[in-house]
Formats: structure tokens, C-alpha cells, sequence
């Protein structure tokens, strides 16, 4: 009888944890390229043939994006890419994805970016605060910020003769990122 129960509960055991090891290793499949925009997959934008992709890490960040990585890096950026697109207008899209050891952290510095660099704030259409906001601070586009799990996503559109099309396109980009 005892036989049996150690075998029935190292049966057990075996099975409860591939269970474990598998939901850990299926918990986070997204990467900072699966946020990456094909060429097509947005009707009219193209990447920019040179430097239209750049993965960075925090120690690199600073030497490819502009002067703000040590805000993200002391967030805890682990990761994360750069983008630059280009449309049939010559308006512009610079794309930030950030990679953070969890939703918590990442979250949090949403919310840290909420506080420290949105100025005029703005709803993006079809999503909550919690989720998006732009600010509202440029004639020629707007800076949109986005939190998605463990990533946080940053949109500059630049270039905009009209300042509504950049929200109307901060939106459907947002759509986007939403379903992946």
C-alpha cells in the first residue's frame, strides 16, 4: 500500500510540475520584435530603408534614442527597439518599444510617464487612460504612450500638416498592438 501511494504521488508530482515548467515558458512569448510594423501591414507606411529598425538594450539605449533612455533605464527597461516609419505624405512615425520585467513594472513607469511627460493630455480613441494617452503638446503631430503587458510603447508623430489625422493614426496603430 505505501508502494503504491509514493507511486500515485511521484506520478503526481512529475505531472504538476511540467505543467509548472510549461505555463512559465508559454507566459511571456511576446518579444520586442513582435511588436515590430511590417511593410504594408498599415496601408501607406513603409520602414525607413536605413536605420528603420534598431534593437537596443539599457546599456545601449542611450547611444540610439535621443536623450531620454536614463528615465527609462532607471524605470527598468530591460530591452527594446526603435522603429521609424515614413508614409506617402513624408508624415512621420518614430516607435519606441520597451521591454520591462513585468506588467507591474511596466505599469508603473506608464504611469511615471503619465506624471512626468504628459503635458496636455488627450484620450487616443477607443482606449482607456489606463491603457493610452497623447500628449498634446505639438502643432505638427503628437507624442502617444502606451502600456501592453510588459512592454510600454512610445509613438512620435512628426510632420502632420493636419494635427487630428495624427491622432486618427495613433489609434489605428494602437489597434494594432492591441491584438498582438
Amino acid at each position: 500500500m505505501f508502494r503504491y501511494r509514493s507511486v500515485v504521488l511521484m506520478a503526481f508530482l512529475t505531472i504538476v510540475s511540467c505543467k509548472v515548467v510549461s505555463d512559465n515558458s508559454d507566459s511571456n512569448s511576446l518579444t520586442r520584435d513582435s511588436y515590430r510594423i511590417s511593410n504594408g501591414e498599415v496601408s501607406g507606411w513603409s520602414e525607413q530603408a536605413a536605420d528603420g529598425w534598431i534593437p537596443f538594450t539599457k546599456s545601449t539605449m542611450d547611444q540610439q534614442v535621443d536623450g531620454e533612455a536614463p528615465f527609462y533605464v532607471d524605470g527598468g527597461v530591460i530591452e527594446g527597439a526603435q522603429q521609424i516609419l515614413t508614409n506617402s505624405s513624408s508624415e512621420n512615425l518614430t516607435i519606441w518599444i520597451m521591454d520591462f520585467p513585468s506588467a507591474e513594472v511596466a505599469g508603473t513607469m506608464y504611469e511615471k510617464i503619465k506624471t512626468d511627460k504628459i503635458t496636455v493630455p488627450k484620450l487616443v480613441s477607443g482606449f482607456e487612460e489606463s491603457t493610452a494617452l497623447i500628449n498634446n503638446t505639438s502643432n505638427e503631430g503628437c507624442m502617444v504612450y502606451a502600456v501592453f503587458g510588459q512592454f510600454v510603447i512610445r509613438l512620435s508623430f512628426t510632420n502632420y500638416n493636419d494635427k487630428n489625422k495624427s491622432f486618427t493614426d495613433a489609434a489605428e496603430f494602437l489597434k494594432i498592438y492591441q491584438k498582438r
